[in-house]
Formats: structure tokens, C-alpha cells, sequence
């Protein structure tokens, strides 16, 4: 040990005569990565969630890959459970994730990107189709809508904005999708879907839209692209303006 601390003084103090100011970087930087929690588990997320949500907002019947865990292990999404079944678990998750949100931001983001991440591996399957663009798709909106707004804040995640507006680019497929369902324009406006459209309630979806459309013209004037933030809020004034299905 002692002859290991020798020779990195020695690396060191070569370092800093060949260039100090990056030395000081580096050990700067590398402070810094030793100083952060290291990252956290799905399932020791999960465990946050039920000691602050209360133990009966987990749900029973999620398979011990979300659970147990396993995450070393599962090196690929597709291998938490079948990509049937990935939007029902997504949509359970999202749930939890945008309620430990305000109180827990890492544990509510690990639990909110592992429900984006099977949201999108449903739909890659085929198992959220158009029309069930308001079953999935308000749930899936609201997670990246929650997600962008903790990613924005926390001055914790050096890569909070890139992810955020990695997430709106998801997001605004969903955007215009429910968009085009709550006008009826879309092929989703079928009698089913115009009935989910009634259980979610269209102005609470409209509502949604404009809050996503908003915080995400935001994000993009924080990336210095006032272009992409300018067609958003243009976007948003064609919600407020178009008339909703009946």
C-alpha cells in the first residue's frame, strides 16, 4: 500500500511539471467521482419508494427482475420481462416514479427512466398501438414531463440537461400523437379511444400537453437553441386555439 501511494505521488508530481493546470483537473474531477453515491439500484429505489409512498404502492406482481436486485445482471432492458407485458409494468412505475419525484429525485429518476425505457420497449413490440395512444401515451407523457423538471434542478446530475433533452425527443412524438387523438384527427379517434379520451379527461390532457410544450421550450432555451423553444410555445398556441373532440 505504501509503495502504491509513492508511486502515484510520484506520477503526480510528474504530471504537474509537464502540465499542472490539467493535473489539477484531473484530481479536481476525480475528487469529485469519488464524493457521489454510488448509483442506485432499481430495486433499492423501489425500496425508497415503499418506505416513503407506503409499502402498497409497490405493486405485487412485479417480476423479481425489478426486485431482487438484479441489475448487475440485467444488462439489457428486454430482460426485466416479455415486451408484452413491459407497458403494464411501465405504467406502474411511472405512477411511483412521479410521486417520489418531489421527495426522493435519484431513487423517483432511476425508478422514472426504468418505466421510459420498457414504455419504449413496449411500443418498439407493438403493445402500445395508436389506439391506445391515451392509455399509454398520458402516462408515458407525464413520467418524461416529471422526469425533465427534476433533471433540470438537481444540481446533483452534471448530465441533467443532455438527458432531459434526450427525453423530449420522445416526448414530442407523444405530445403531437395526443394531440391529434384530443382534436380527433388521428386514427386513434375511434369510438373506443374517444371514450378513453372522456376517462382521462380531455382538458387535463390538453393541460398536459401545454405544461410539456412549456417546460420543454425551456430546456431547449437552456441548450441555446431559442428556434426548437420557439416552435414549441408556437405549438402550444395551437392547443390553446384548436377545438377538442366531443
Amino acid at each position: 500500500m505504501r509503495d502504491s501511494l509513492q508511486k502515484a505521488t510520484q506520477c503526480l508530481s510528474q504530471a504537474r511539471q509537464l502540465d499542472s493546470a490539467a493535473t489539477d483537473a484531473a484530481i479536481t474531477e476525480w475528487e469529485r467521482v469519488r464524493s457521489q453515491e454510488p448509483p442506485v439500484t432499481l430495486a433499492a429505489a423501489l425500496g425508497t419508494a415503499a418506505r416513503l409512498l407506503g409499502g402498497k404502492r409497490i405493486p405485487t406482481d412485479l417480476p423479481e427482475a425489478f426486485t431482487k436486485g438484479m441489475d448487475k445482471a440485467v444488462f439489457r432492458i428486454s430482460r426485466r420481462c416479455d415486451a408484452r407485458d413491459a407497458a403494464r409494468y411501465a405504467a406502474e412505475l411511472a405512477d411511483i416514479a412521479v410521486d417520489l419525484l418531489p421527495v426522493a429525485v435519484r431513487e423517483g429518476l432511476r425508478i422514472g427512466l426504468e418505466a421510459h425505457y420498457l414504455f419504449a420497449l413496449g411500443w418498439a413490440g407493438g403493445q402500445i398501438g395508436r389506439d391506445q395512444a391515451l392509455a399509454w401515451g398520458a402516462p408515458w407523457t407525464r413520467l418524461i414531463l416529471e422526469c425533465c423538471r427534476a433533471l433540470a434542478t438537481d444540481a446533483q446530475q452534471p448530465t441533467g440537461l443532455p438527458l432531459a433533452l434526450d427525453l423530449v425527443t420522445w416526448n414530442l412524438e407523444r405530445i403531437d400523437m395526443l394531440h391529434l387523438t384530443l382534436i380527433g384527427g388521428s386514427r386513434a379517434s375511434d369510438e373506443a379511444t374517444r371514450s378513453q379520451s372522456q376517462g382521462h379527461g380531455r382538458d387535463k390532457i390538453a393541460q398536459l400537453l401545454l405544461d410539456c410544450l412549456a417546460q420543454h421550450a425551456e430546456l431547449f432555451d437552456a441548450n441555446g437553441e431559442p428556434d426548437k423553444a420557439r416552435h414549441l410555445r408556437q405549438k402550444a398556441a395551437t392547443i390553446t386555439d384548436a377545438p377538442l373532440a366531443s
